[in-house]
């Protein structure tokens, strides 16, 4: 059964982080995680199975730092088997994910970026447009050639998958 850990929902790049001081408690964090990961081959040895530990994290190493998530920690000590880049609530095509990839990649640890089944607001194009354009629903549905796009992206920066 997986266990979920929420983080406030706020993007880390925002002011809002600073009141938890979460870099001066990476620590804490870093050491959640390291009991987890313990629990977790206890029980696989009794269980005679591969227990994997997946992370879901803000969008970037920096973020991370930012966030209190000592991800050079983490994949240093092979705490984690898997690492989950994700923006808030959107598909992005564009996350750096090139940093996460290089730094796992030493360690066997495998970086598979969030798809979002949603996207940012789309309208449709207009030459020359007016208020009305805008009117009516705004369509946030993923087309398949988004995501297709995004996993293409992710992949050249070296990702799993």
């Amino acid at each position: 059964m997986p266990i979920g850990l929420q983080r406030p929902r706020e993007q880390t790049g925002c002011d809002g982080w600073h009141w938890l001081n979460s870099e001066a408690r990476a620590h804490l964090m870093t050491e959640l995680i390291a009991e987890v990961r313990h629990t977790l081959d206890e029980t696989g040895k009794r269980e005679g199975r591969f227990m994997a530990l997946s992370v879901r994290v803000p969008p970037s190493p920096a973020a991370c730092k930012k966030a209190g998530l000592d991800m050079p920690k983490w994949v240093g000590r092979k705490l984690v088997d898997v690492i989950i880049p994700a923006p808030s609530i959107t598909l992005a095509h564009d996350i750096p994910l090139d940093e996460f990839a290089a730094m796992a990649k030493s360690k066997d640890i495998k970086v598979c970026p969030a798809l979002h089944p949603r996207t940012q607001f789309q309208w449709p194009f207009s030459r020359s447009p007016a208020m009305t354009d805008y009117d009516g629903i705004v369509k946030r549905d993923v087309a398949e050639a988004h995501v297709r796009g995004a996993i293409l992206n992710y992949l050249q920066m070296g990702t799993s998958g």
